[in-house]
């Protein structure tokens, strides 16, 4: 399979950009319908990308950030974008950053095959396989989108690889497009720079708020009929033009039979809150038990933590009649909130104890059944760390920092110790964590920092004899790098 980085279209490539003309051709109208795509108010943009999806089908490929704050249409812009591409015979791939998922996790979804020796690649060479393989599967087929959705919650690692795609996805056909938050308060450093090596890069589309005339059309869409002027202009101030807060406030008011004006609350939140009372006094628990699980979950798991004597299912067939869930897939038995920021509402409104406790029985649950990553058990053990004490914490964090270090994440793994270590564990373990960022440290060529990890670590042991030898070949002139199969033990 050919090399993505540094390689030159090959003769079949060349001789395909040279047919099509340099990407010029005849599409169909896909504009005229915008209502019925469900995509209103975002014809530029969507005309911009689909213009670069064209020039990647041709062989000039390339890279889009679309940012925005939630709700405002990132993901509906991009499912547009590929339904045109899917259209002119592009092929498509998607990945989601979830809060913390695994190492890499939205290029597990991306890839058909992750590769299967992933632990035992250093960090270039895993990128430049996963490189490869899309190279491959682009020039297999009419040319390949590749979406990855909410970068601001993906790991470090998987930003580099992004960032690794973008550096050469001109000479591919091959259009990487992502979207994030604008200013989102948890990005990293990693994130930053990613960003800015995108802009610099690619197209940035930065989305705002829907016109009077929009959020006129989207309000009405919902409804089913035509809103006065006044009730168009208090939606148009209270949401800002943001498409999620119009449908949630349109169907709020649809539900409760009233009329726009006055019905409808000062933020998105507020209106999320009002859809749910609507449901029922025990659909607050039901779905607080969700938002604690995540932003997709099983049925058996939401039945399994909410306890004897509570049958979620009906509350679960309210919620998807109301747009506040959907069936995850082809998988009746799964759910998704059907946007991050219903669950946040639902997750933000949980009193704190509550919140600890609920994650103290999903961890509980999670541990029982087997299976699940270790950083979401380590995620669910911080948190119930007010009901549970620090030692799960302890535990699942340092399981966690190992699992990211083997797989190659080592921002990751930096972070996962520094959030361990903050619960203050015993010495043998705290060495442990030493240990891990110290060869963390090092395959990120912080070797300042991973010197001082490792002897920060020897105090610690009672027996320091495995982790003196790795801190002596560290500190050795151009030491040769180690196979992080050799962690010490």
């Amino acid at each position: 399979m050919p090399c993505v980085d540094g390689d030159r279209p090959g003769p079949a490539l060349a001789a395909r950009r040279e047919r099509r003309g340099g990407g010029e051709r005849v599409r169909k109208r896909w504009y005229e319908e915008p209502v019925q795509r469900g995509l209103i108010g975002r014809e530029q943009e969507l005309a911009l990308l689909v213009a670069a999806a064209e020039r990647a089908a041709a062989g000039a490929g390339g890279v889009a950030l679309v940012v925005g704050e939630p709700g405002i249409g990132k993901t509906a812009l991009c499912d547009a974008v590929i339904e045109v591409a899917k259209r002119s015979g592009m092929a498509s791939a998607w990945g989601r950053a979830l809060q913390a998922a695994p190492p890499f996790w939205p290029w597990r979804h991306i890839c058909d095959a992750w590769p299967s020796d992933a632990i035992e690649l250093d960090r270039f060479e895993l990128f430049d396989t996963v490189a490869a393989d899309l190279a491959s599967a682009a020039s297999a087929s009419n040319g390949l989108v590749v979406a990855l959705d909410d970068l601001h919650w993906a790991d470090d690692g998987s930003l580099r690889l992004l960032a690794h795609l973008a550096a050469s996805a001109s000479e591919l056909p091959l259009l990487l497009l992502a979207t994030s938050r604008r200013g989102d308060a948890t990005v990293s450093r990693a994130f930053d720079e990613v960003v800015a090596t995108l802009a610099r890069l690619g197209t940035v589309v930065e989305l705002a708020g829907l016109s009077a005339e929009g959020v006129a059309s989207l309000a009405e869409s919902v409804m089913g009929g035509p809103i006065g002027t006044d009730a168009v202009t208090e939606l148009t101030e209270l949401s800002s033009g943001n498409p999620f807060f119009v449908r949630e406030a349109a169907r709020l008011v649809s539900s409760s039979e009233g009329t726009v004006r006055g019905q409808i609350p000062a933020s998105v939140d507020a209106v999320v809150r009002a859809r749910i009372s609507m449901l029922g006094a025990e659909a607050d628990d039901v779905l607080g038990v969700a938002a604690v699980l995540g932003p997709a979950f099983d049925l058996s798991a939401l039945r399994a933590v909410s306890g004897p004597g509570v049958d979620p299912v009906k509350i679960v067939e309210a919620a998807v009649h109301s747009r506040l869930l959907a069936v995850d897939g082809e998988r009746p038995d799964r759910l998704r909130f059907v946007h991050a920021i219903v669950r946040q509402a639902i997750y933000d409104a949980l009193p704190v104890l509550r919140r600890a406790d609920l994650h103290a029985r999903v961890l509980t649950h999670l541990a029982d059944s087997g299976g699940a990553p270790a950083s979401v058990l380590a995620t669910h053990a911080v948190a119930a760390a007010p009901i549970l004490g620090p030692d799960p914490a302890v535990a699942h964090g340092l399981e966690a920092a190992r699992g990211a270090l083997l797989a190659t994440a080592f921002e990751d793994a930096v972070s996962l110790v520094e959030a361990t270590l903050a619960f203050d564990p015993p010495p043998p373990v705290r060495a442990e964590l030493l240990s891990v960022a110290g060869h963390a440290w090092f395959h990120l060529d912080a070797h300042e920092q991973s010197r001082a990890a490792f002897f920060a670590s020897l105090p610690l042991r009672s027996v320091a004899a495995t982790t003196l030898a790795s801190a002596s070949q560290f500190s050795r002139q151009n030491a040769a790098r180690r196979s992080i199969s050799d962690l010490p033990t």
